[in-house]
């Protein structure tokens, strides 16, 4: 599906603002302060549009000393990793280089499933995406808990992240409408939808959030890492308000 810049939308839900990201300037969000491992660390959906400033190597978001990781690599494959010990990793064989549209990413897990094949779905663009597993590493275990949003979490850059490139950095680009859903696995219609041919998010403002889930929209310039739905607020490294960005996925 075609995702058009942004400008180029009417109608339906309106996305006002987005953050920016740039890896010279060492950006993140980050949260520590988690007392608890939430709803659930075995059923979590997270969703967030992108919308890059280059191609190569960069960390989306990650948890403590690399575990739990969604990156895209130096080939732009898109790799993410579900627990710690076991050290899961799938990669998408499709591309994304795109450094003018906006696309849609859903990732959403089930680990308590009995099936591998049912434990987790990604989507891009509402389009669900296959994967494989990297080789020497591990597909996602039953019951594999996450360590994302209990400890210390970045978006945007971990420096301890190693994909399967040999490189470690952080992301360049904008984000926007990212949504951690704690406790449930939904699918890519509960945060857009198909108009014509072109994917375009929805209002999540009245989904359930769980315990750590959260709802960052880059509403507040003065502090861009308030959560809309919870209290689980973002601490911004290297991000002002002048990292608050009009360009969105709508118009």
């Amino acid at each position: 599906m075609l995702i058009i810049p942004a400008n180029s939308l009417s109608g339906g839900f309106t996305v006002d603002h987005s953050c920016s990201f740039a890896e010279s300037s060492s950006t993140d969000l980050r949260i520590s302060d988690y007392s608890s491992d939430g709803t659930s660390r075995r059923k979590r959906t997270y969703s967030l549009w992108i919308k890059r400033g280059n191609t190569g190597y960069a960390v989306l978001f990650a948890g403590p000393l690399g575990a739990d990781h969604f990156v895209i690599n130096e080939n732009n494959t898109i790799q993410f990793n579900v627990g710690y010990g076991t050290d899961t990793r799938r990669v998408t064989s499709d591309t994304y280089t795109s450094t003018t549209a906006w696309v849609h990413i859903v990732f959403a897990f089930d680990t308590t499933q009995s099936s591998a094949a049912n434990r987790f779905t990604l989507w891009i663009n509402g389009t669900a995406t296959s994967t494989s597993i990297v080789s020497g590493k591990n597909d996602v275990q039953q019951n594999e808990q996450s360590t994302l949003f209990i400890n210390t979490t970045h978006l945007g850059r971990n420096t301890n992240i190693i994909g399967t490139d040999t490189e470690s950095g952080g992301y360049t680009g904008l984000m926007a409408e990212f949504v951690f859903i704690d406790g449930q696995k939904l699918d890519a219609d509960s945060f857009g939808y198909d108009d014509g041919g072109t994917w375009k998010p929805i209002d999540v403002s009245e989904l359930t959030f769980g315990t750590n889930g959260f709802y960052l929209n880059f509403e507040t310039a003065s502090d861009l890492g308030i959560d809309a739905a919870n209290d689980n607020d973002f601490e911004p490294t290297n991000i002002s308000s002048s990292n608050q960005s009009s360009d969105t996925p709508t118009s």
